[in-house]
């Protein structure tokens, strides 16, 4: 891929927020998820595991306990038919790796038509509400989420009326040369 493309395709992705209905089938997310594997890691541990959570009634519940830890996040609260977790078994303090792997997967999952957006209210959620943990171990089966750090997204197939029509403004860079 030139440095032309591959900047077109990283200035291009925008969060997306405003998702369709339609559950993407598994097939689709473990495509994106198995692409995912080759992400960089730090110190190449790749202790990386993936949840992904698309059954609308833990959809529902799950929202609603959030809600619950946090209402002023209203409809910022898990605009997506998917949340999918990226957590890094090692120690809490190693969350690079699930930073790392998140930001490939949001890059990855637009080549399948994918919109994605990081849910940072529901990483701290997570991180911080002994009610969201439990459900997400006891009902999900997603284990041992205190011990570990947590990286989260939102995700389906955009919106219909979503059209983003440039790439997103930003400063010109700070960079210092040495």
């Amino acid at each position: 891929m030139s440095l032309e493309d591959i900047s077109r395709h990283i200035a291009a992705r925008r969060s997306v927020r405003d998702f369709k209905p339609d559950v993407p089938s598994r097939e689709v997310l473990d495509s994106v998820i198995q692409a995912c594997r080759y992400a960089p890691t730090a110190c190449n541990f790749r202790k990386i595991r993936y949840a992904v959570v698309s059954d609308p009634e833990h959809m529902k519940t799950l929202r609603e306990l959030c809600l619950k830890a946090m209402p002023m996040a209203g409809r910022n609260m898990m605009p997506g038919p998917v949340v999918v977790l990226v957590i890094n078994d090692l120690p809490k303090e190693f969350g690079d790796d699930a930073t790392i792997a998140a930001t490939t997967f949001d890059l990855v999952a637009r080549s399948v038509g994918l919109g994605c957006t990081f849910a940072g209210i529901l990483r701290r959620l997570i991180a911080s509400s002994e009610e969201v943990r439990k459900y997400l171990d006891e009902v999900c089966g997603i284990k041992d989420l205190a011990d570990h750090y947590v990286q989260a997204l939102y995700l389906g197939y955009p919106s219909d009326e979503i059209k983003f029509l440039r790439p997103a403004v930003r400063d010109p860079v700070n960079v210092t040369w040495a």
